[in-house]
């Protein structure tokens, strides 16, 4: 995931149209708008990984991430759901979004890529650790 959503963002970067660009502000106005309804944040977040996939206008890249689209909702939805993590971790979410639609605002291409890579890097940790004290249980 890291290579690819990484790789994708680098590319938006370099691609995306106004309307690209403007899509992808409203999946992030929908993650705002959810911080206290999860599926609506959810929703938006998935949608702006996927458009951010579609704004390479690379076709392989967007069906790779949509045919794991399952897979991205479910990790999205684990990093989100231990109880102590949720409201800061949904908060901290939105604020790495931000930074990757500014890079992308900004035709940054490889600010794009780090902030992306940190995101996935950051929501990571936040499922390993969720993970480890599952499996204390």
């Amino acid at each position: 995931r890291m290579m690819l959503e990484s790789q994708n963002a680098y590319l938006a970067a370099e691609r995306a149209t106004a309307e690209d660009l403007a899509a992808i502000a409203d999946a992030l106005v929908g993650m705002a708008g959810g911080l206290s309804d999860e599926g609506r944040f959810l929703a938006s977040d998935l949608q702006f990984h996927l458009l951010i996939a579609r704004a390479t206008h690379n076709s392989i890249l967007y069906s790779l991430l949509e045919t794991t689209r399952n897979y991205l909702q479910e990790w999205i939805k684990e990093s989100l759901a231990e109880p102590s993590l949720a409201g800061p971790r949904a908060e901290l979410s939105l604020a790495e979004h931000r930074q990757i639609l500014a890079a992308l605002e900004r035709r940054d291409a490889e600010a794009a890529r780090q902030a992306m890579a940190a995101h996935i890097r950051s929501s990571s940790g936040d499922l390993q650790r969720t993970s480890r004290r599952s499996g204390s249980d």
